[in-house]
């Protein structure tokens, strides 16, 4: 009997080998295909998204309806993006680091309590993280209708991470009367520093991103501020539309801004599913511009997978005219028409040829 069933063990060793290689090799097969999957679908830009208010119907140009924000956020879940947090994405895309497929960071300006009231829940039963950039003045003086510091440290624990937004909120761009530049950018570099000291000592740095980032009030930034900004040590992030790619300007990032007039789903969906327009070497960079009459606009196009003769743009809901659209330098010029006082924009949309779009926007601001 002892012998019957050690020969009986010995029959088994080989099948039971077998089984095992075959299952270590389907492991294999398995982690290699996570692996060039990974690979295949990595990508070297993100989808930034704003807002301001959710579900505050008083103020429409600056708030989002609930069922609005609900929808977008149901999209996100239902069509595999990965919400990262903004810092991580903008870390990535410096060190030339792929991210996933469908990257998006979501963020909300001002640190309107709304956010806590009506997103804030939505955005952590399915552990995304967000960015609230903060105008640490508004919160000292407990303003209604904001955050407090107390409520923030909750919210830090909760997925959200906190962002310089200035301490005043003021129109950093602005001198004033008499004010000289150097007097112009000690005020500012006073306001933007202490508004991060404050976001420190309330907060602590676990719950502040890294990079700091400052988001420039009323999305208004020139090259002096931005230059500012760069030698803070921040990245900056902007409000007109646009994808953040690994070779964007980082003194002033793109975002979708988004509110109830702005936030229905067929345009929700081209923007998120966007790409970056591969621009350099953009003529006149500043946006700012005391002449009535709209700017030119030129910039260099690195290489897309569509012609560029099929590129877009518009300004004030118009087509303008795009020259030299063989080459890969563009020139943009709005047709005759009086550039409005204070913000305005040029649109410039390519099709990538699989339903979404390259997208480009430059800002004016007309003083």
């Amino acid at each position: 009997m002892r012998v019957s069933g050690w020969t009986s063990e010995r029959r088994a060793l080989p099948a039971a080998r077998a089984r095992r290689r075959s299952r270590l090799a389907a492991r294999v097969a398995a982690l290699l295909l996570t692996v060039f999957s990974a690979c295949a679908v990595a990508q070297d830009y993100a989808v930034v998204v704003m807002y301001h208010r959710v579900g505050d119907g008083r103020y429409p140009s600056t708030n989002i309806r609930l069922e609005q924000f609900r929808a977008h956020l149901h999209y996100l879940s239902s069509h595999g993006f990965h919400v990262l947090p903004l810092a991580r994405i903008l870390r990535r895309l410096r060190e030339n680091r792929p991210l996933p497929a469908n990257s998006i960071a979501i963020t909300f300006d001002d640190a309107y309590h709304s956010v806590l009231d009506n997103a804030a829940s939505l955005l952590s039963a399915r552990g995304w993280p967000y960015t609230v950039f903060v105008s640490t003045g508004y919160i000292d003086k407990g303003y209604d209708g904001f955050l407090s510091w107390e409520e923030m440290r909750r919210m830090a624990g909760q997925g959200a991470t906190f962002a310089d937004h200035s301490s005043t909120h003021g129109h950093l761009i602005r001198r004033r009367d008499g004010e000289t530049r150097d007097a112009w950018r000690d005020r500012v570099r006073r306001d933007i520093v202490h508004a991060q000291q404050r976001l420190e000592a309330e907060l602590g740095d676990a719950a502040l991103s890294s990079p700091p980032l400052l988001a420039y009030p009323y999305g208004e930034y020139d090259t002096a501020l931005a230059g500012l900004v760069e030698r803070l040590g921040y990245v900056g992030m902007g409000q007109q539309s646009g994808v953040v790619g690994a070779g964007s300007d980082r003194r002033a990032l793109p975002r979708f801004a988004f509110n109830e007039h702005y936030g229905e789903m067929k345009g929700f969906i081209d923007k998120v599913t966007g790409r970056p327009l591969p621009v350099s070497d953009v003529t006149p960079w500043t946006p700012v511009t005391d002449d009535s009459r709209p700017p030119v606009l030129s910039f260099r196009v690195g290489s897309t997978r569509t012609r560029l003769d099929r590129l877009t743009c518009y300004f004030q809901g118009t087509r303008t005219q795009v020259s030299n659209p063989k080459g890969r330098r563009l020139r943009v010029a709005a047709p005759e028409a009086s550039l409005p006082r204070g913000r305005s924009h040029y649109d410039c949309t390519l099709p990538v040829g699989d339903g979404t779009w390259y997208w480009y926007t430059h800002l004016w601001i007309r003083r």
